[in-house]
């Protein structure tokens, strides 16, 4: 498979840096947020890892954290689509 790559898609100017710098914030906040709010929900119906031989952690702690970012990820590519 060829891929043929369009230069203007690499070509920043002066308005798109601080744009990208702005997404990029936001992307950060709005994963920070969606990982605490599903910390508490993980806590509240014991989505746990609890500790035994196999693990080094000492507590239980909350499993699954990566479906916030493979929901993020999806809304992204959403967005992405219809821009």
């Amino acid at each position: 498979m060829i891929v043929l790559l369009n230069v203007k898609m690499f070509k920043l100017d002066f308005f798109s840096f601080p744009m990208i710098i702005v997404s990029i914030i936001l992307i950060g906040l709005i994963t920070f947020g969606g990982v605490y709010l599903y910390k508490k929900i993980a806590i509240k119906f014991d989505i746990v890892a609890n500790p035994n031989y196999h693990t080094l952690h000492e507590l239980s702690v909350p499993r699954g954290g990566g479906v916030v970012t493979f929901l993020l990820g999806g809304v992204l590519q959403i967005y992405k689509h219809f821009l």
